[in-house]
């Protein structure tokens, strides 16, 4: 956390889809999902950074997610004429990887950040974040997969519409943040309350790291 986090660069993707080597993603709402799908294996720990975005020196390269642009596109927001023909014909992962690399493009277009979290909660940052950014390292151990007592998601903004508050508010509990959590506003009531993921969270957790905001410098 020295440097900061990093685009996975020559790495290796998680996803069918390979994700963008460019950026590094960022999610308000499906932080422990992905956590769990970044391990090596399944005895290492979940690892949850939190970032603050107003902490970023550069808010321009905050950009959409690739699979908010693909949905958006099938659902018929992005119009044909703004991608090419010829991926019509190809697969989904190969769609969405083509999404993945004009994430600058359809920022202009409209399909901004902000856009992206509203639609399915994902977002992405091109570059490095850097370590004054971070504001909040959580570690949970995961080796019996208790989390998904509460928390196994469904990723679609069909989902999103009805169940993205509820885990937005997981989140924050998730993080450490449970006097927020409640402030959220939900569609409808948890099967699991906030006290007791917070109790659920509590017992897993390994380590619990907090950082001096550092106001960002302009570029």
């Amino acid at each position: 956390m020295k440097e900061g986090l990093a685009p996975r660069a020559e790495r290796l993707s998680n996803w069918d889809a390979e994700s963008c080597d460019e950026v590094v993603y960022l999610t308000k709402t499906y932080g422990l999902h992905f956590a769990a799908n970044a391990r090596k294996n399944d005895s290492e720990d979940l690892v949850i950074i939190e970032i603050d975005t107003d902490l970023l020196p550069d808010q321009e390269k905050l950009l959409a997610d690739e699979d908010a642009l693909w949905f958006a596109w099938k659902a018929g927001v992005i119009k044909p004429n703004e991608v090419e023909e010829y991926i019509y014909d190809q697969p989904q992962e190969k769609q969405v990887q083509w999404f993945a690399g004009f994430l600058e493009d359809f920022s202009s277009l409209g399909c901004t950040w902000d856009w992206s979290l509203k639609t399915l909660g994902n977002c992405t940052y091109l570059g490095i974040i850097p370590p004054s950014a971070i504001t909040r390292i959580v570690t949970y151990e995961a080796k019996t997969g208790w989390w998904v007592a509460f928390h196994d998601p469904q990723i679609a903004p069909s989902n999103f519409k009805f169940c993205g508050a509820e885990y937005e508010a997981t989140q924050l509990v998730v993080a450490g943040r449970l006097d927020q959590a409640k402030n959220v506003k939900m569609m409808f009531p948890m099967v699991l309350g906030l006290d007791d993921i917070d109790e659920m969270c509590r017992a897993h957790r390994t380590g619990l790291q907090t950082f001096e905001a550092t106001p960002a410098l302009s570029v």
